[in-house]
């Protein structure tokens, strides 16, 4: 299985031909999450020719080693998730591109079904539904709410996937400390259509229990809302790493 992983133009039937989708990853010491997400991204391909890039951000774990032996491609440039994005989606040929953070793990045959939403006219990007990996009530709530069809309730933990033209017309992700999700999303909703695939992407909430559910729910509503009241990345990176640091 691993071996297929990444493998360019090769389908699940082992016939050759033209890549459809290359899907980023941007790693940072993610040795311990990333099988996981590599192997549910050959699950969610099933059907699909597909590419593997692992853009690392200077990882001193085996995460580059790791991605490779798992026969993904592997670029490696500065830390910085918004940078490393854009290096990964350079490295890349495929005509669509889907970025999915390495605690993420895709549905079984979500790839397809993306594919086929961007066959329709006018479509030019969009995202799955969001699940988290713990029952947690006031987390099942917020990713229930992903459902809904509003450009402010759009991350990067849903994966986000793009035509190339429209990805690379658009400058890429902003390469800012933080909201660069929120600010790609915002111009790829200004740029056309983009559409809601109904198949969840199952993200870590390893943030959450770790500094409190409620209180990190909060913190992340809050500095959502001063991004979008024109506070810059910049000063809400800042911000947050603060109280990150204080707990």
């Amino acid at each position: 299985m691993g071996a297929q992983l990444g493998s360019p133009g090769v389908s699940v039937v082992g016939v050759k031909r033209p890549l459809q989708v290359a899907v980023v990853i941007p790693t940072l010491d993610e040795e311990s999450r990333l099988p996981a997400c590599l192997r549910a991204i050959y699950e969610a391909a099933a059907g699909v020719s597909y590419e593997v890039v692992v853009a690392d951000g200077g990882s001193q774990d085996a995460t580059v080693d790791l991605a490779r032996s798992m026969g993904a491609s592997v670029v490696q440039t500065v830390r910085g998730r918004s940078v490393q994005m854009n290096a990964g989606a350079r490295s890349t040929s495929a005509p669509i591109l889907l970025f999915v953070h390495a605690d993420t793990r895709l549905s079984p045959g979500s790839m397809a079904s993306m594919v086929e939403a961007l066959c329709e006219p006018g479509v030019v990007g969009g995202s799955f539904t969001l699940r988290f990996d713990c029952t947690h009530p006031l987390l099942c709530a917020c990713a229930s709410l992903t459902r809904l069809p509003l450009t402010c309730l759009r991350y990067g933990d849903q994966g986000f996937f793009v035509r190339r033209p429209v990805f690379f017309d658009l400058g890429g992700f902003p390469e800012v400390p933080l909201m660069e999700d929120v600010a790609f999303f915002r111009r790829l909703s200004a740029a056309g259509q983009t559409t809601l695939v109904d198949r969840p992407a199952t993200t870590s909430a390893r943030r959450f229990l770790d500094h409190g559910v409620v209180r990190q729910q909060f913190r992340n509503v809050w500095l959502v809302l001063l991004y979008w009241l024109g506070v810059s990345p910049e000063r809400l990176a800042r911000h947050y790493e603060g109280r990150q640091r204080a707990g």
